[in-house]
């Protein structure tokens, strides 16, 4: 897995709540980066500054185009003969 561009300051502070309690935002974007996207919409004040959302928010994008272009292609060979 890439790692992250972008590293902040403020992405260093350990979260104190939920399911990746004591570990950074920049900890979590490395292996749940939806989780960082779920922080900055959900959570007031953000504990993930906006860049590092963006930055994952890209990689979800990502990896949801490359699922949705492998589902097509499992498809196209399952159901239509060449």
């Amino acid at each position: 897995m890439a790692k992250l561009k972008l590293k902040r300051p403020g992405d260093e502070t350990a979260l104190t709540f939920g399911k990746h309690r004591g570990r950074t935002p920049n900890e979590i974007a490395q292996d749940d980066p939806s989780y960082i996207v779920w922080l900055q919409a959900n959570v007031l004040p953000s504990p993930c500054s906006r860049g590092l959302a963006v930055e994952c928010e890209e990689r979800v994008d990502r990896w949801r185009r490359q699922d949705r272009e492998e589902e097509e292609l499992d498809w196209r060979d399952r159901y239509i003969d060449d």
